[in-house]
């Protein structure tokens, strides 16, 4: 697996089975529990990270349709090779093997009808440090994990500026709205200036000029780590992000994906999710959604999605983002969306420094 930096490349070797299910948590950035995991190989020797992708243990008597299910996103890209690893169940007792191994049984027949290898399949109870792991196709293969939290991949992910979480739960709540009496006050103020700005289809250039201004004070503050805003600005924002010359250029925002400018927006987005009540809360959700979906935080993307579908469910970019990751769309091709706008009108000079990113593309929501 490798991941860029602003010196070059860190290869981090994850051949070691103990050393791959340490750094699971640090690949699709929080400690995942009750969860079976497919490491899809790549490159032409498929020695290198494709994609994490991740699920919850399906219940029993389910194992079949649930991998059929997984069968699009896991094969998309035709993979080299696919490592399983369940994580969570009770350790086995003496002289059998690992639970779930019916559930291992059909990813694998589902992997051998397509003629994609099993790398390898590993069980191990939970990501911690000494947690004995085992594996499911080699008698006497296994062993204890080392420490996820001083490894070299979480080093790499801490120079990166990467967070790792401590379940996805944690993950999830830094998506949680702003408590109801902020949000309604928020939401009357929606009320009264979609009205007097009469905000149509095709606005004029008035309504579209001060839309770009705020946007482009509010990355301004982003890009200072100012990311608290009042009633009125947020309600002014979501108002901008609605008009379709503002939310085009706020998709070129991701772009180079994982860059400081890039960095800039999501972080705004991010806080303007908590802040900005339904039915608006899915634009930027959407905004923040494709951000995480180009650098290849799949696990973030999908949890956007969600709140964009919570907030409105006919939203056009949020369910093309969802059909994305459900069919394990290449990062790359979707950002050639943002591609084709552009975010010139929403910064200054450019900045070429440009921080790592996470490494593991996504394969689904997470």
């Amino acid at each position: 697996m490798t991941t860029s930096s602003t010196t070059g490349i860190t290869t981090v070797d994850l051949r070691a089975p103990g050393q791959l299910l340490a750094a699971l948590p640090h690949l699709i950035g929080f400690r995942p529990a009750d969860s079976v995991l497919a490491v899809v190989h790549s490159g032409s020797a498929a020695n290198r990270v494709g994609c994490v992708l991740r699920a919850d243990l399906p219940e029993p008597g389910h194992e079949t349709g649930f991998a059929l299910q997984l069968e699009q996103p896991l094969l998309a890209g035709e993979p080299g090779g696919v490592t399983i690893a369940v994580v969570g169940g009770d350790p086995p007792e003496q002289g059998t093997g690992p639970p779930y191994a019916t559930l291992v049984g059909a990813l694998t027949a589902v992997l051998g009808e397509r003629g994609t290898p099993l790398v390898h399949a590993l069980w191990v109870p939970e990501i911690r440090e000494g947690a004995r792991w085992r594996c499911y196709d080699e008698p006497g293969c296994g062993g204890r994990l080392p420490d996820p939290d001083s490894s070299v991949m979480a080093a790499v992910s801490a120079h990166a500026g990467l967070v790792t979480f401590a379940s996805r739960e944690e993950m999830a709540e830094q998506l949680a709205p702003d408590d109801e009496p902020a949000l309604a006050r928020r939401a009357a103020l929606l009320d009264v200036a979609v009205d007097l700005l009469g905000v149509t289809a095709e606005p004029g250039p008035a309504l579209l000029g001060r839309a770009f201004t705020a946007v482009r004070a509010a990355l301004a503050r982003a890009a200072r780590g100012e990311l608290t805003f009042s009633d009125q600005e947020i309600a002014e924002l979501a108002i901008a992000l609605e008009l379709a010359d503002v939310r085009d250029a706020c998709l070129a925002t991701a772009l180079p994906p994982g860059g400081p400018r890039a960095a800039t927006a999501e972080r705004l987005w991010l806080a303007l999710v908590r802040a900005t009540p339904k039915p608006e809360r899915a634009q930027v959700a959407s905004l923040l959604a494709y951000s995480a979906y180009v650098r290849g935080d799949g696990p973030l993307a999908g949890m956007a999605v969600e709140r964009a579908l919570e907030a409105h469910p006919d939203h056009v970019l949020a369910g093309l983002l969802a059909q994305a990751l459900a069919h394990a769309m290449p990062p790359a091709k979707l950002a050639k969306l943002g591609g084709t706008c552009d975010a010139s009108a929403l910064w200054g000079p450019e900045d070429e420094e440009e921080p790592p990113t996470r490494g593991s593309p996504p394969c689904g929501p997470g």
